[in-house]
C-alpha cells in the first residue's frame, strides 16, 4: 500500500509502486517502514530534547534543580549530578548512534538504559507520593519503550 500527501496536506492511499518521489506537488511514499521511521525520530528527538535539558539542569545547575525539584533539596550534589549524567548521556545516546550509523543498537540501548531509569524515577515519586511526577514517568517510560522496540 501507498500513501500520499496531497498539497492540501492531506493523507490518501494510492497503488503506485515507486519507492517515493515528488510529481505535481505531491509527494508519494510506501508504507513500510517510512512512516514509522518518521514517528521514531520525532519521538526520539523530543526525548533526547527533554532528557538532555533535564538533565543539564540537575548536573550543571544544582541550586536551580533544588528550587524546582522538591526532592533534590534531600539528596547530595553527587546523587543530583549523577541522575542528570545519566540523563544527558542517555538523550545523547537515543540520537547519535543511530544518526552516525556507527553501532545503531546503540540507540535501542540507551532507550532501554532511560527506560530503567523512569521505573526507578516512578518508584521514587510512589513512595513520595509525588503524584505530579508518576504521570510523566509513566509518559516517558512508554516513549522510551516505543523507541527501544522500534529501534531494535
Amino acid at each position: 500500500m501507498l500513501y500520499v500527501i496531497d498539497p492540501k496536506h492531506r493523507l490518501r492511499q494510492t497503488m503506485f509502486i515507486e519507492s517515493y518521489y515528488c510529481r505535481n506537488d505531491y509527494f508519494y511514499f510506501k508504507e513500510e517502514g517510512i512512516l514509522m521511521n518518521i514517528a521514531l525520530w520525532i519521538v526520539q528527538g523530543l526525548l533526547a530534547l527533554m532528557f538532555i535539558f533535564a538533565g543539564s539542569m540537575k548536573a550543571f545547575q544544582y541550586e536551580k534543580a533544588k528550587t524546582y525539584l522538591p526532592w533534590a533539596k534531600e539528596y547530595s550534589r553527587g546523587y543530583v549530578f549523577f541522575i542528570g549524567i545519566s540523563e544527558v548521556l542517555g538523550g545523547i545516546g537515543l540520537i547519535l548512534p543511530y544518526a552516525i550509523g556507527v553501532v545503531p543498537v546503540l540507540t535501542s540501548i540507551a532507550a532501554i538504559a532511560l527506560a530503567v531509569v523512569m521505573i526507578l524515577a516512578l518508584i521514587f515519586h510512589l513512595k513520595r507520593k509525588e503524584h505530579q511526577g508518576i504521570a510523566m514517568n509513566l509518559i516517558l517510560l512508554a516513549l522510551t519503550i516505543f523507541v527501544a522496540i522500534g529501534r531494535f
